[in-house]
């Protein structure tokens, strides 16, 4: 690291200059300037038009959806990168080829491709505008995927899509795996105004659109979307080509089986993570088989046995017994905590802006005894003193105090859930001193 700190430094800093300046005060979607990632992937001779790309978009699950879309994809063809947001414990993690992140000279290597092009960009930059860092890193994933000779690129939008700068990177295939009310401030206040931003992810040039659920929002969208921009892709509904079924909830994760239309069957799959990622690894499967036809059976078991998704229903130690899961609002975590017995303690650490009474309403529920605290990102903020705590409820704003005081007292047999933004899922994995592995 030390090698490559200075240079490394000076990239993330010019990646997210504008951003810090101007990025936290702009709260609409309508006020974000994509076509500025645009222009950089012109400046750079677009070099997204040397893969076939993926894009895929939703509430819940992009990430884990896109990963399982390349960890299957890489099985069956040469080179596949893979690029999503947010990290969590360093940037690198955005971009990867055949699960392998890339490397610090790698990195500096592609800013150093990008680097005039961006600062002519960022001279000439509007007031109160600013460039999407995960635009520039979508850019940067780009050149560094047409430099390796890889095949698809699979990237994940940010926030929203219509109006997200990974939309621009050209992509023949869009998946939108699902709909919430999610950042209700910026792509609401309905389902029908969120589906809008989603269906954004359809550009003219792309092919295919795979949806994730059959929702009548989600399908005026697409249908919609289309009309205007007067093309033909072929759309099709997952649920309707395959299925995870047969699903069971053990301490070690999620068993379950695939069920395909045609009446084909995979039994005996698990994976160490629960909620809903056995939809989202369905999913998977079927974007791949669209695009390269039925996979083998070896093949969808190998590249599930060799996936872990961090910090979404991780299951990250057995004795006690602790699960980490990404998640800020009820309606994403209530279906896992429903199916799970009781936990002996809760961390639960959800920002100003996200539905802190719902989430603490909820695991209230499903654990003995309650503990809210803070994160260590100084971008998030928490007014935890005007929390109206549950009976069981207790607030220790620094998290490692927190994490301090709940796993220290765990014994082998107890139960503990920690849940929270991305950036308390971070916190946690560097107090247990884990790195992120494919």
């Amino acid at each position: 690291m030390a090698e490559w700190e200075d240079q490394l430094n000076e990239a993330f800093n010019m990646i997210y200059q504008s951003y810090n300046r101007y990025g936290r005060s702009l709260l609409s979607d309508g006020e974000r300037h994509p076509e500025h990632t645009g222009e950089l992937l012109r400046r750079l001779q677009r070099p997204d038009t040397f893969t076939k790309n993926i894009v895929v978009t939703g509430s819940k699950g992009k990430g884990s959806t896109a990963y399982f879309i390349a960890r299957l994809l890489q099985r069956v063809v040469p080179r596949v990168g893979l690029c999503t947001s947010p990290h969590l414990l360093d940037g690198l993690e955005r971009i990867r080829i055949d699960g392998a992140m890339i490397s610090e000279a790698g990195f500096v290597e592609v800013f150093h491709q990008i680097r005039k092009p961006l600062q002519d960009i960022l001279a000439k930059l509007p007031s109160g505008q600013y460039v999407g860092p995960v635009g520039i890193f979508a850019a940067m994933a780009a050149e560094y995927y047409r430099s390796q000779d890889c095949t698809y690129g699979v990237f994940e939008t940010g926030r929203g899509a219509l109006f997200d700068d990974v939309t621009r990177i050209h992509h023949r295939y869009a998946v939108i795996t699902s709909l919430l009310l999610e950042h209700v401030d910026e792509l609401g206040p309905s389902l029908q105004d969120i589906a809008w931003h989603k269906a954004g992810v359809i550009t003219p040039e792309t092919q295919l659109v795979v949806l994730g659920e059959d929702r009548p929002e989600l399908m005026g969208a697409v249908r919609e979307r289309i009309r205007t921009l007067g093309t033909s892709p072929q759309v099709m509904i997952a649920s309707q080509y395959g299925w995870a079924h047969e699903a069971e909830l053990g301490s070690d994760g999620v068993r379950f089986g695939l069920q395909w239309a045609s009446g084909r069957q995979l039994n005996g799959l698990s994976i160490a993570n629960l909620g809903r990622i056995k939809d989202n690894f369905a999913l998977a499967v079927c974007v791949v088989e669209q695009l390269i036809g039925p996979l083998p059976d070896r093949v969808i078991i190998e590249a599930l046995t060799e996936s872990r998704w961090p910090g979404r229903g991780e299951i990250i130690s057995q004795a006690p017994f602790i699960l980490l899961d990404a998640g800020v609002r009820p309606e994403s975590v209530s279906e896992m905590l429903t199916h799970l017995p009781r936990f002996d303690q809760a961390v639960l650490s959800i920002p100003d802006g996200k539905d802190r009474t719902g989430m603490m309403r909820l695991v209230s529920l499903h654990t003995q005894a309650l503990v809210m605290a803070g994160c260590t990102n100084s971008r998030l903020f928490y007014q935890l003193d005007s929390a109206e705590l549950p009976s069981n409820g207790s607030i220790i704003e620094d998290v490692n105090e927190a994490l301090d005081m709940v796993m220290g007292s765990a014994g082998t047999y107890s139960r503990i859930f920690l849940c929270g933004t991305i950036s308390f899922v971070a916190d946690v994995y560097r107090w247990l001193g884990r790195q992120v592995i494919p």
